[in-house]
């Protein structure tokens, strides 16, 4: 249970911890969201999550109402309020939808274990996130995380941690050039058996999806030398446990023959990777010679995606 009451009276005022005031005046459900703690670097929530949406459930697992919160209103109140009656109900959050994912399933009538969430592109974007709080996708949904409890004549208030739901990988390609069939032209990067769908309760959807991303140059300095051009390409994928089948790969962008592709979870093993939600998870492709080298990129500088 994610609920707490407080014995406050609906007129009265607080200020959050994070960065924000807040007064009630009708609504009883004060909803506060937060970041994960651990992450790779120090964050105020609305840095890294730019919209929110909050979808909220009846004790039958109906949808009740649902809200949506941009920028500007997460500046205002790191949160979302609500005015209902007193009961149990299930909440959930999900942040930065927008930029590469779509929403499913929350129409009225709706009940909770038909609600989804799916990739519609690889772009690279802000990350995805979740809450109430898991540390991976579920296999055994848990109702219970979600519950909220709102008594009469009281305020509820519930704090909602929000987690990155992806995993980004990065691709780095050096000496495309001298690639004969690439004369002109710039690889295709492929995530294989990524997962594309989650439902509301953070399963997965066991039906492989692929992501394709066209690289784009950029300029890097490798430790010891000059700056020089590789292409690159990221993706955000639904970030559930690494398998033998996932695989990242570059192809020629007009025939689609493999140029080189590297097995995910040997590379993550080999490399000695912490796959969480916190790691971007780096490539190097050369293309040079006879013998396609893969390895962890090792740089002085380069342009890179913001970890978002």
């Amino acid at each position: 249970m994610i609920g707490l009451t407080l014995p406050v009276l609906l007129a009265s005022c607080w200020r959050t911890g994070e960065d924000s005031s807040f007064c009630t005046t009708e609504d009883n459900l004060v909803l506060r969201f937060s970041l994960e703690r651990g992450a790779t670097r120090k964050a105020t929530f609305t840095e890294l999550v730019g919209s929110v949406d909050v979808f909220l459930y009846d004790a039958a697992q109906n949808i009740v109402t649902s809200k949506r919160l941009d920028i500007e209103a997460l500046e205002a109140f790191c949160g979302a309020t609500f005015t209902v009656a007193p009961g149990l109900y299930h909440v959930v959050c999900w942040g930065n939808v927008d930029e590469h994912s779509r929403i499913d399933a929350v129409h009225a009538g709706a009940a909770m274990p038909d609600g989804s969430i799916e990739l519609t592109s690889s772009g690279r974007g802000s990350r995805l996130y979740y809450a109430p709080f898991k540390t991976q996708p579920v296999l055994v949904p848990d109702h219970a995380d979600h519950a909220v409890e709102v008594l009469a004549s009281e305020v509820t208030e519930a704090n909602m941690v929000f987690a990155k739901a992806h995993r980004t990988v990065e691709v780095f390609v050096r000496n495309h050039t001298e690639v004969p069939d690439l004369e002109g032209l710039l690889p295709v990067a492929e995530q294989r058996h990524a997962c594309g769908r989650f439902d509301f309760l953070l399963c997965s959807d066991p039906e492989p999806f692929t992501l394709t991303q066209q690289t784009t140059p950029t300029m890097m300095t490798l430790v010891g030398g000059t700056p020089e051009q590789f292409t690159t390409a990221a993706f955000h994928s639904m970030l559930v446990p690494v398998h033998e089948q996932m695989v990242i790969a570059l192809e020629h962008p007009i025939t689609g023959s493999e140029l080189a592709s590297v097995d995910l979870k040997q590379y993550i093993e080999e490399n000695h990777i912490e796959d969480d939600s916190h790691v971007q998870i780096l490539f190097t492709f050369d293309l040079s010679g006879a013998r396609v080298g893969i390895s962890m990129p090792e740089w002085n500088s380069h342009t890179i995606i913001p970890e978002l």
